[in-house]
């Protein structure tokens, strides 16, 4: 998204400074095109990776809330155990 804000005002800059500067020849005009189309390709590129960025961090931030989860369900089940332990060490004092 961020490559397609900044490459359309890119391209419109390049095509009006070509058009205020004014071409001579078909050459000009020819290279100018290459030059636009070169700039569109590497926005369509960015654009894509930037995609691929963004659905890779989803999927991490997913992973990163299930090992939370599990997390949390280790650490109660830690703790359960402890209390059982102390409750277990208690009795055997008193006896």
């Amino acid at each position: 998204m961020l490559a397609k804000k900044v490459a359309a005002p890119l391209i419109v800059a390049v095509a009006l400074g070509g058009g205020l500067v004014g071409c001579s020849s078909t050459k000009e005009k020819e290279a100018m095109n290459a030059k636009l189309d070169s700039i569109a390709a590497d926005a369509q590129a960015a654009a894509a990776a930037a995609e691929s960025a963004k659905r890779d961090a989803a999927a991490a931030a997913r992973s990163a809330a299930e090992a939370k989860a599990m997390a949390a369900d280790a650490k109660s089940t830690a703790e359960a155990t402890d209390e059982k332990l102390n409750r277990m060490f208690k009795k055997s004092m008193y006896k």
